[in-house]
């Protein structure tokens, strides 16, 4: 019994939302705000009152995206640049890998490399003339000159 007072009630609740609403819309349009402009004869003209802005731009401030690339120095101070790095390059010698020399017994290997055309006997780790061997392979060898690595292949 109580369910079915609800449902009446609910029942008479939408009724009178829907009739609400098709009376706003259907019956009673409200004429006075809203325009119909589709109708093109009437010859009614709207003009809007043109309204003048009454502002103004003051940009007295600074530029917040400017940046100050020099600093200001105080008066009797004397701002020196900093120095630059200067690097140095140097060419990297002649360098020719010849073969290697291994002893079976102690697997002990060495390189046979020139380096601008003198001959040098080399172990991994050891240095001639500025240049490291850092690895030997069979066809190839790592060195290192001025903190810069190269693979050299054998010469054929």
């Amino acid at each position: 019994m109580k369910n079915k007072k609800l449902i009446i009630f609910l029942l008479f609740l939408v009724i009178g939302i829907w009739g609400l609403i098709i009376f706003k819309i259907f019956i009673h349009p409200n004429n006075d705000k809203v325009k119909s402009f589709s109708n093109e004869s009437d010859s009614t003209n709207f003009i809007l009152p043109e309204k003048q802005d009454t502002f103004s731009i003051i940009n007295s401030y600074d530029d917040p995206f400017r940046i100050n690339v020099e600093p200001k120095a105080k008066k009797g101070n004397i701002i020196l640049p900093k120095p630059q790095k200067v690097e140095v390059k140097r060419d990297w010698p002649v360098i020719q890998y010849n073969g290697l020399i291994k002893n079976q017994s102690s697997s002990h290997t060495v390189a046979l490399v020139n380096i601008n055309g003198k001959r040098y006997v080399a172990e991994p780790g050891k240095e001639f003339e500025k240049v490291q061997l850092l690895k030997i392979w069979r066809d190839s060898i790592q060195v290192v000159f001025n903190s810069e690595r190269r693979v050299i292949v054998k010469r054929k």
